[in-house]
């Protein structure tokens, strides 16, 4: 599945070089994350959000780099004669927009699906879906900041391990150590050379 399809021919060729250039950027901006997009007249059953959700999981999205997997995607789906839309994300995707953020994004661009400017409602869906990933993206950087441990104890505390033994006092070298004897008290002379 590319990411612009529209089975419908319901976009002008200027409108689709323009979302193409928006989803292009989307994927650079997002490298891990798969939009697609697909305009298609459909029939009353199955509906239009059970559809989407049956194509995201089901439909192979090829990339310069090879098919990715559906669980980084989110497809968009509009339907131009009933003139309603659905959109979906994959799996590793739901965590980060939930279903209420879709329904929001989905309700922003009812207008311009009811008076048929599909390259609008396109775009303002995926701007909108951008925004909402960068928001997340900007909250997981927050809570991933965290200090390092000054001690031993510190770094076991901050990662919830436990030492198996208690841990000895630390040595300490405040005497000094008497040398070692020697095994063999033998000294061993070698004598110089000889002239002849």
């Amino acid at each position: 599945m590319e990411p612009l399809n529209d089975a419908a021919n319901c976009l002008r060729l200027k409108d689709r070089h323009f979302l193409i250039h928006e989803l292009e950027s989307l994927q650079q901006e997002f490298p891990q994350v798969f939009f697609c997009v697909f305009l298609g007249i459909l029939p009353p059953q199955p509906t239009l959000p059970e559809t989407s959700f049956w194509l995201l999981n089901h439909a192979a999205f090829p990339t310069q780099d090879g098919p990715r997997l559906n669980e980084y995607a989110a497809l968009l789906m509009i339907d131009p004669v009933a003139k309603c839309a659905g959109l979906n994300v994959g799996y590793a995707l739901e965590p980060l927009v939930p279903t209420k953020e879709l329904s929001r994004i989905l309700a922003a661009v009812r207008t311009p699906l009811w008076h048929g400017e599909f390259a609008n409602a396109i775009s303002q869906a995926l701007s909108l879906l951008a925004k909402a990933l960068r928001k997340v993206g900007k909250r997981a950087q927050k809570k991933q900041e965290f200090r390092p441990p000054d001690t031993e104890k510190g770094f076991l505390k901050a990662t919830g391990l436990e030492t198996l033994r208690p841990v000895a006092p630390s040595r300490t070298l405040t005497k000094e150590i008497p040398p070692t004897p020697a095994e063999d008290n033998h000294d061993y002379h070698i004598p110089p050379p000889t002239e002849r």
